[in-house]
């Protein structure tokens, strides 16, 4: 195991905590009592973040790899380049209020029988506990929003 396996890990943590309802998604649960941060202090954290992510895997010699890792290196640089592309041009955050939306992260703990219902509801409370700081931070947070996403998130 080389220098890009504890890389890639640690990339892969940092983006799983950023993101609980993608971490859900991929059966991640440690982070389901949580929804996303996307106030600007944490939205300018996790750019830097996966500006270093980016920059250390562009350091690593893909070629030097085994296939396997050549496979995860390619995919991982992928996923970083389109969240940073995402968090710093797109920047959905600012005008699309369904962003903010936290129905789907909770639907997801309900709907999906991962654990027992008593861990899930465990985790729901956490959401729930967190909604009002989000809603706030979406106050906060969105402009200039175009009319069809303002109409459908209404």
């Amino acid at each position: 195991m080389g220098a890009f396996v504890p890389l890639a890990e640690r990339i892969v943590e940092a983006v799983l905590e950023s993101r609980p309802g993608f971490a859900t998604s991929a059966g991640d649960h440690r982070y389901d009592d949580r929804l996303p941060d996307l106030s600007a202090p944490a939205v300018a954290a996790d750019q830097a973040m996966l500006r270093e992510a980016a920059d250390a895997l562009a350091e690593v010699d893909a070629d030097s790899l085994d296939v396997e890792e050549q496979v995860d290196h390619a995919l991982l640089a992928a996923l970083v380049d389109r969240e940073l592309f995402e968090r710093s041009e797109i920047r959905a955050f600012e005008w699309d209020p369904l962003v903010h939306n936290p129905g789907p992260l909770l639907h997801a703990l309900l709907a999906r029988p991962y654990a027992p219902v008593e861990q899930r509801l465990a985790h729901l409370v956490g959401r729930l506990t967190a909604v009002p700081d989000a809603l706030a931070t979406a106050r906060a947070t969105l402009r200039d929003m175009p009319r069809v996403h303002a109409e459908t998130a209404v």
